[in-house]
């Protein structure tokens, strides 16, 4: 038997589709395998991003500045590919501003599943208006743990979305009624 790497031969489009099934760090880890490898990890369609995966071994404590870097690195090197899905889990608390700044940046992409879990009770994240104003989102489901609210009170746009799910949150009765009426 002879050791023949298959993998090599693949598509450049078959590599980053395979690499969309396993987590951003770990796709972002194969770039070290060869040249050819080094950026098709930013051809995926689907990011999935969880600070979990930062979590410090040693200390016992997440490093939420290295996920931020991780997060805006990815997400320059994906800027001229469309999104499929878009999935941002959040347990330790990170600056509003911040996420603000990676969710304007996917829904400029036309992102078709937007997947945001905030968890952590620290943080009143209010959420940009551009997010409820889209032609290409399709399926939208936010867990924040606390008053779900945009940065501006605009209208709500969002024609092709299907399925729509809050959890643990607490949504005003006008932005509610806003929020089935755009959809």
């Amino acid at each position: 038997m002879s050791s023949k790497d298959y993998m090599s031969g693949l598509p450049d489009c078959l590599i980053s589709h395979i690499l969309s099934f396993v987590s951003n760090k770990e796709a972002a880890s194969t770039s070290v395998l060869a040249k050819r490898w080094r950026y098709l990890f930013a051809l995926t369609r689907d990011l999935h991003f969880d600070d979990f995966v930062y979590l410090n071994p040693e200390k016992k404590s997440k490093t939420s500045r290295s996920f931020v870097d991780f997060v805006d690195r990815v997400l320059v090197l994906h800027q001229n590919v469309p999104l499929n899905r878009f999935s941002l889990k959040c347990e330790d608390v990170i600056h509003p501003a911040i996420i603000t700044s990676w969710l304007l940046k996917v829904m400029d992409r036309g992102v078709l599943d937007l997947d945001l879990q905030i968890i952590s009770s620290d943080m009143d994240c209010p959420l940009p208006s551009e997010m409820f104003v889209s032609e290409t989102l399709v399926k939208l489901f936010i867990r924040i743990c606390g008053v779900l609210a945009i940065d501006k009170d605009k209208d709500v746009f969002l024609p092709k979305v299907k399925t729509l799910r809050f959890d643990h949150v607490i949504v005003k009765n006008n932005f509610f009624r806003k929020l089935l009426l755009g959809c």
